[in-house]
């Protein structure tokens, strides 16, 4: 099955983010950080939202979680609360997966595991891989309760997608905790570091996509992103699948 993404929003949504990095990181960088893990969550979303995938591997294996706890630990859990916000429901825009039910659910789970790990975080000794595990296994608690909520699943069903979606959710999570958990918590704990290294990464990807998007749209430099407005507001029943042939005729 082919990735279905709504790359339209996926284009203004990543230039307003650059843009709001680049706004805040001469006065404040702590938003600048912020808006910068949220561009790297958003993008690592993508895959989910735009492919099923059993037990939502794609789904899991994002960043939303994982910057989460960051921000939620060294800042607060409110801010956390509006990253996953943002995390979650932006990045269900640009695709088709999983059900808006079951963003929605999540979002309330990741939203008061934030809430809840800064306190954790202070009872773990403020062991940054301690406080991810445990945020993920909040999270995966949180779905018990919220069966009684509307569901679209039958309960052995939601038993089986449960444990095989918690046990990925910790391993991916510990991987990640493990890999980059103290090399993210030092930028937001120590007075707060912009990752340089982070932010060239981020505006390599760009740039090599906007050159891509203008090579193959001829020698116009704001097709690429007047294409994609254009394609947003059209009046097209089918619009969240966008062909590479639809932009080629656009750019021309």
């Amino acid at each position: 099955m082919k990735l279905i993404i709504y790359w339209p929003i996926v284009i203004i949504v990543t230039v307003i983010l650059y843009l709001s990095i680049l706004v805040f990181l001469p006065f404040d960088e702590v938003k600048a950080t912020i808006m910068l893990f949220t561009l790297v969550a958003f993008w690592s979303r993508l895959p989910g939202v735009g492919h099923p995938s059993p037990f939502h591997v794609l789904y899991l294996a994002d960043f939303v979680d994982f910057f989460t706890v960051i921000i939620a630990v060294n800042i607060s859990g409110v801010y956390g609360v509006f990253f996953v916000i943002f995390g979650n429901m932006v990045s269900r825009m640009c695709g088709v997966y999983p059900s808006w039910l079951g963003v929605i659910k999540d979002t309330i789970a990741m939203g008061i595991a934030s809430l809840l790990i800064p306190f954790v975080h202070e009872l773990t000794g403020k062991d940054i891989f301690i406080s991810i595990i445990l945020f993920s296994i909040i999270r995966w608690l949180m779905f018990f309760p919220m069966r009684f909520l509307p569901t679209e699943t039958s309960f052995p069903q939601f038993l089986i997608e449960m444990f095989g979606a918690g046990a990925l959710i910790i391993v991916i999570n510990g991987i990640y905790a493990r890999l980059f958990g103290n090399f993210f918590n030092n930028i937001l704990q120590q007075g707060v570091q912009f990752s340089w290294i982070l932010f060239l990464f981020v505006t390599v990807v760009i740039v090599g996509s906007y050159m891509y998007m203008r090579r193959i749209s001829g020698s116009n430099a704001a097709a690429p992103i007047s294409a994609a407005i254009s394609l947003l507001f059209r009046k097209k029943k089918h619009a969240s699948v966008v062909k590479r042939s639809e932009l080629q005729k656009i750019y021309k």
